[in-house]
């Protein structure tokens, strides 16, 4: 909770004037970078900031009629070098990581 107050809630303020935004977990395996990220899914105290974001931008963007919103939400995984889509199909090569003078960093998929 003290760190989605911290990091997630103004993450979603920022998200919802516009801006785009990346949570970003390091740190060695068994760390509790998932359990930070994801928690427990049916226990509302001990979920996690992914849940807790994704909750709070539906909310608040839920009844705006007078304003349209494109939510896009990617999960990836960095390990050993190796870049994974969580959301999407299972594939054994790794993703790239592109850059772009004029959109900036992105995975290629």
């Amino acid at each position: 909770e003290d760190v989605y107050k911290r990091c997630g809630v103004p993450m979603v303020n920022n998200v919802l004037e516009g801006y785009n935004a990346c949570l970003f977990a390091y740190g060695q395996t068994g760390s509790g970078k998932t359990r930070t990220m994801m928690g427990k899914r049916d226990d509302a105290e001990f979920r996690g900031i992914i849940p807790r974001l994704c909750r709070d931008v539906l909310v608040k963007t839920s009844g705006k009629k007078d304003i349209k919103f494109k939510i896009t939400i990617s999960y990836i995984e960095i390990y050993n070098e190796a870049v994974r889509d969580l959301l999407g199909p299972k594939k054994k090569e790794s993703l790239r990581v592109r850059q772009d003078p004029t959109t900036g960093t992105y995975v290629e998929d």
